[in-house]
């Protein structure tokens, strides 16, 4: 376990009320966006040195899948939008969206009483390695969805210089079009940071192919596009493989500063907010997406200030 000391692996899975949570360690939840989510599990494995909560006063090495189901019970994912991660609405008005309705918004509280390693990150992503339907996948980050086979009604522009012609079969994915923001206080300022973990900028929010054009051309509404683009990181930090400490603070999340005792035992500690989202402005939200489902896996990493 040495080598998961400073590390937390967290499974969020969202499921179908057809499926049921396995019996393995590490058990998955997938769901259709637009269903209501039966059951969520976060399990982290901490080792000794860094723990996580939902309250910031019962602290577990593995977060028991009862407390995950308790939270998310009743959420939806739907087509949303949001410009800094914070502040989401509906993606053809003004109306905004209330946390855990349609989308996913949950607090985490970490401590460590290492007197070193105090420095949160988001790490490790492997989306691009990682198969939906694989049984153990590998330690890391990654939003996976199993794809929906589709046959388009009409021609539309998928990419810059790629048509897909009417009837024509392909498989889409939801996965490019999830994000993911956290929320934090650093050095006394609020902190925000939104993640596309497909990595794929170019098939981003707000192009004019894929979805928007796909739209286009399946409705006789006008629809624009929006004239800015949230701030969104597509690499994660990289990391000292000789030692505890990142190259960059690209996916810093929070610093564990505030003192606190348990049982007499003194620890650091910190919280974040993290929202999930389904962006309605990414170029991979067609409509076959609407039944898909998605695996996410979460590798938080403590490395020293």
């Amino acid at each position: 376990m040495n080598s998961m000391r400073r590390t937390i692996i967290a499974f969020l899975a969202l499921m179908l009320l057809a499926l049921t949570l396995g019996a393995s360690t590490f058990a998955w939840i997938s769901i259709a966006r637009t269903s209501q989510i039966e059951s969520i599990t976060l399990i982290a494995t901490l080792g000794d040195k860094l723990q996580i909560s939902l309250d910031g006063e019962t602290y577990y090495d593995e977060l028991p899948k009862e407390e995950m189901i308790n939270v998310f019970k009743g959420n939806k994912l739907l087509d949303i939008t949001t410009m800094d991660g914070k502040n989401f609405r509906h993606l053809r008005d003004e109306i905004s969206v209330k946390p855990n309705s349609e989308y996913i918004s949950v607090d985490f509280y970490f401590r460590t009483d290492s007197v070193r390693e105090h420095v949160v990150y988001l790490a490790n992503n492997i989306s691009d390695s990682v198969i939906f339907d694989q049984y153990q996948p590998p330690e890391g980050t990654f939003i996976v969805s199993k794809g929906v086979k589709y046959r388009s009604r009409f021609d539309f522009l998928y990419d810059e210089n790629e048509i897909v012609e009417a009837h024509e079969l392909r498989t889409y994915y939801v996965s490019g079009a999830v994000r993911i923001s956290t929320i934090s206080t650093i050095d006394g300022e609020e902190v925000v940071k939104i993640f596309d973990l497909s990595g794929n900028e170019h098939r981003g929010f707000g192009k004019p192919y894929g979805a928007y054009d796909y739209y286009r051309k399946a409705t006789t509404r006008i629809i624009t596009l929006p004239t800015e683009t949230p701030p969104t990181i597509y690499k994660l930090s990289e990391f000292d493989p000789n030692g505890p400490f990142s190259y960059d603070d690209t996916s810093k999340l929070v610093v564990l500063d505030e003192v606190k005792e348990f049982d007499g035992k003194t620890y650091y500690t910190g919280k974040i907010t993290m929202n999930i989202w389904i962006e309605g402005w990414d170029a991979d939200l067609f409509d076959p997406v609407l039944e898909d489902r998605i695996k996410i896996q979460l590798q938080f990493k403590a490395v020293r200030n």
